[in-house]
């Protein structure tokens, strides 16, 4: 209920992707203090919410993003590529050591579009697709067996995904022409669709859930000459 003001003031500007800790004590982010240029140099942020102080984590990974909160809040996951091979995917970075360890690994031409991770903690939701954004399928990774499976009766377009507060339900929403969000259960079967609006471009639009999860909150952008992103919320009952 404050008023709004800026998180993190160090490199003002480059600062993107951010994640709240399952504890809502720090937010990480994702830095980068080298723009511009055509190879900016990227940092993993961590932002006290209680004291403002900041630790910069420097994983071993080029064009990283998208970082995620594990549920016991000892790593954050992200997108990137490694530098060795130049292999894609999701990777998981120790909040202390900023030790990267693959969790993912996709083929060269494929994409990792959005991923999330289960309530306990014991698979990670995700979407795969191939460079064109034109389809893609949600996978889950399961830890405990390393297996890659398919949700099955997902549609093949649903490019960003969040998972509901109790883990039983993922919002998914596509990325180009109409878009369309709708709802699925965690363990697979038809989804439902609860809203859909007209859009021009391939503006990534994540939906998110509300804490208490009773609603979606997802961006749309205006008609030009605004350009301007609005903020709307959806009852999950339609």
């Amino acid at each position: 209920l404050s008023p709004v003001r800026r998180a993190v003031l160090l490199y003002e500007g480059h600062n993107e992707y951010p994640d709240y800790s399952p504890d809502g004590k720090l937010l990480a982010y994702i830095s980068s203090p080298s723009m511009p240029t055509n190879r900016p140099r990227r940092v993993l942020g961590i932002l006290s919410l209680e004291t403002g102080q900041i630790r910069e984590l420097n994983p071993n990974l080029v064009a990283f993003g998208f970082p995620r909160w594990a549920p016991d809040g000892r790593a954050i996951s992200v997108e990137g590529i490694e530098p060795e091979n130049r292999v894609g995917g999701i990777y998981r970075v120790d909040v202390q050591t900023a030790a990267v360890t693959p969790i993912v690994q996709i083929k060269k031409g494929m994409r990792v579009f959005s991923h999330r991770w289960s309530e306990d903690g014991k698979a990670v939701f995700y979407t795969l697709g191939d460079q064109t954004e034109k389809a893609c399928s949600i996978f889950v990774h399961n830890f405990e067996t390393g297996e890659e499976n398919k949700l099955s009766g997902a549609p093949d377009n649903a490019h960003d995904i969040d998972i509901s507060p109790d883990g039983q339900w993922l919002v998914l929403m596509n990325r180009e022409g109409k878009r369309t969000i709708r709802i699925m259960s965690t363990s697979g079967g038809d989804s439902r669709e609860i809203y859909s609006f007209e859009q021009e471009g391939n503006q990534v639009m994540t939906p998110a859930w509300s804490a208490d999860g009773r609603y979606i909150y997802f961006s749309k952008l205006q008609k030009f000459p605004g350009a301007m992103m609005d903020l709307y919320r959806v009852s999950v009952d339609g």
